[in-house]
């Protein structure tokens, strides 16, 4: 199915099709990493908050109604270690001014857990039973990763590199885990934040871990949330 997370009219189109049949899970995994430039999406945001933020709001606004008529649903979005190191700018989301491309990540990325965790909230007080949760991957390379055909080349890293990113790193196979479980393990609760056990959650076994407070701050997840929706249009409501 196409689906370009950086243009509202697809999200829409994407949405008709896909809510034809029950959705289980909706994974909120794709986004952009970064832009030495400040780019923007072909609706004029700015493209890291645009894809990461908007889209992914969009999507599971028109989703919603779907997923609210599958029993026990879940919406799991990726967060990431990122939102740990830059403060929410709700009077600069767009990064007008003093555009850094690592900044603009980490915020989109914190935006994205806001709603994530706002979410939840909303409809553990509406009594429904769809859950929201927030997954990440720790510090995860294509290097360390398994060789998988048509998925990874094998190119690999030679031996000194694998064992000094090793130490604290992992292959993005075991970054997945933490997002297979806020999927799909019954165990796993709605409000959560899953991501590798290790030091600074950046490698190690999927468990639920802590996030930063400022990732649950309810009133700039709020303001946050009805910007969304002014932004795309698209009422996020049950």
């Amino acid at each position: 199915m196409k689906l370009d997370l950086a243009n509202l009219a697809s999200i829409e189109r994407a949405a008709t099709e896909l809510s034809a049949q029950p959705i289980d899970v909706l994974v909120n995994n794709a986004g952009v990493l970064g832009a030495s430039k400040r780019g923007f999406t072909s609706d004029g945001f700015e493209l890291m908050f645009g894809t990461n933020v908007l889209g992914h709001f969009a999507l599971t606004a028109r989703l919603m109604p779907t997923l609210l008529a599958t029993e026990n649903s879940r919406v799991v979005s990726l967060g990431s270690i990122s939102h740990e190191m830059n403060e929410m700018d709700l009077a600069d989301v767009m990064s007008d001014q003093n555009y850094g491309s690592f900044r603009a990540y980490s915020r989109s990325k914190l935006g994205v857990m806001l709603i994530a965790f706002e979410l939840d909230r909303r409809l553990r007080a509406a009594g429904l039973s769809t859950e929201s949760l927030v997954a990440h991957p720790g510090f995860s390379l294509d290097g360390l990763s398994a060789a998988r055909p048509g998925i990874t080349n094998g190119s690999r890293s030679n031996v000194l590199v694998r064992a000094a990113l090793g130490t604290f790193a992992q292959g993005k196979d075991a970054g997945a885990l933490p997002t297979v479980r806020a999927a799909a393990d019954p165990v796993a609760r709605g409000g959560e934040y899953w991501g590798p056990a290790g030091w600074r959650q950046l490698k190690g076994s999927p468990t639920v871990v802590r996030a930063k407070n400022r990732s649950r701050d309810i009133h700039s997840a709020s303001t946050l949330w009805s910007m969304a929706e002014t932004m795309t249009g698209v009422p996020l409501s049950f």
